[in-house]
C-alpha cells in the first residue's frame, strides 16, 4: 500500500489554489466530488511525475560522481565507500561518514592483509 501525504501535495495545492477553493466549494454545493477526486489525483500525477525526475537527475550525478572517482588513483577506494555511502545515509554528518570511508587500521581484511 502506499502512503500519502499532503507534504508531497502541498506545492501543487498552493499553485493550484483557486481551483484548490473553488473544487471544494463544488463538492459543498454541488456534490461534484469527481470534479475534486480529477484535480487531487491531476496532483498525485505531477508530483509523482516531479519525485521521478528529481530521482533521475540524484542517479545521474552519482554516475557521473563515480565516473570522477575512477580517475582518483590510489585514493579511489576511499572515495568509492563514501560515495556509496551517500545514497544509504544522506543526512549523516560528514565527519561520521569519512570516519566510515576510511578502512579501519586494525581491520586487515580490508587490505587483504593478515594481522
Amino acid at each position: 500500500m502506499v502512503s500519502l501525504t499532503l507534504d508531497g501535495h502541498s506545492l501543487f495545492f498552493k499553485q493550484n489554489r483557486q481551483e484548490y477553493y473553488d473544487r471544494l466549494d463544488a463538492v459543498r454545493l454541488k456534490g461534484d466530488w469527481l470534479g475534486w477526486l480529477r484535480f487531487f489525483l491531476e496532483g498525485v500525477q505531477q508530483t509523482a511525475q516531479q519525485a521521478a525526475d528529481t530521482g533521475g537527475r540524484i542517479l545521474r550525478l552519482f554516475e557521473e560522481d563515480r565516473h570522477k572517482v575512477e580517475g582518483l588513483g590510489r585514493k579511489a577506494g576511499s572515495a568509492h565507500r563514501m560515495l556509496e555511502m551517500l545514497p544509504r545515509h544522506p543526512h549523516d554528518d560528514h565527519s561520521e561518514r569519512s570516519a566510515a570511508a576510511e578502512p579501519d587500521a586494525t581491520d586487515h581484511s580490508q587490505c587483504g592483509g593478515e594481522p
